[in-house]
């Protein structure tokens, strides 16, 4: 698996990504789908890393990572999602524990 940084340029794909989980974002915020802004905000926001995962020639999901989180001084994955037509495959598994070594 490859995670390649969230950018300006490919932000679209993390839209997919997260428009695929309607019931997320229902739970996340009372609406099925979020705006360009809500998602910018969330994996361009100079605070985190956020990183599109890529399997093979896919991209399945994306993950927002935390290097040093203050209140504890420990690294920290603050949100993993994989595509839904992605899920129940071990895809989530196998990401995290690719991330998990890099």
């Amino acid at each position: 698996m490859i995670f390649q940084p969230i950018t300006e340029h490919n932000l679209t794909l993390a839209s997919d990504i997260v428009h695929s989980n309607p019931a997320y974002n229902i739970l996340e915020n009372g609406n099925a789908s979020r705006s360009m802004s809500e998602i910018r905000k969330e994996f361009l926001n100079g605070k985190t890393e956020s990183y599109l995962i890529i399997d093979g020639e896919k991209t399945i999901g994306v993950v927002d990572f935390l290097d040093n989180n203050p209140r504890d001084n420990h690294p920290w994955i603050g949100f993993l999602m994989i595509k839904k037509e992605y899920q129940l495959l071990g895809c989530g598994k196998r990401a995290y524990e690719a991330f998990e070594k890099n």
